[in-house]
């Protein structure tokens, strides 16, 4: 990964398939700011395209990993989230404003 521009690559939620009766889901990316200090949103939305939760974190630690963000299947209400296929959309914002943004899928299974 160059050095220069902000880029995250390897994104991932762990479990996937995520079944809700054995904890929370991980949201996993890797990036090419080691060091710097990182803001980072996901969103998830459903296959209709509506935005149902956004998590996010400052992250500062010195790796190239970010596994800081869990889920746990549940709306911004605090609802229950049906079985479905879900998009996740993770946004990663650096020290000088830099952004980049990847999506990708996840099943969740009740």
């Amino acid at each position: 990964i160059d050095k220069k521009e902000l880029k995250i690559d390897k994104l991932m939620c762990y479990p996937n398939p995520y079944l809700t009766e054995r904890g929370n889901a991980i949201f996993s990316f890797e990036h090419n700011k080691v060091g710097e200090a990182l803001d980072v949103t996901i969103d998830i939305y459903n296959t209709l395209g509506e935005k149902i939760m956004t998590l996010d974190v400052h992250q500062s630690n010195g790796s190239t990993r970010f596994d800081e963000l869990e889920w746990n299947g549940q709306n911004e209400f605090g609802a229950a989230l049906p079985s479905g296929t879900y998009i996740f959309s993770a946004t990663v914002k650096d020290k000088d404003g830099n952004t980049t943004r990847k999506s990708s899928r996840l099943v969740l299974i009740r």
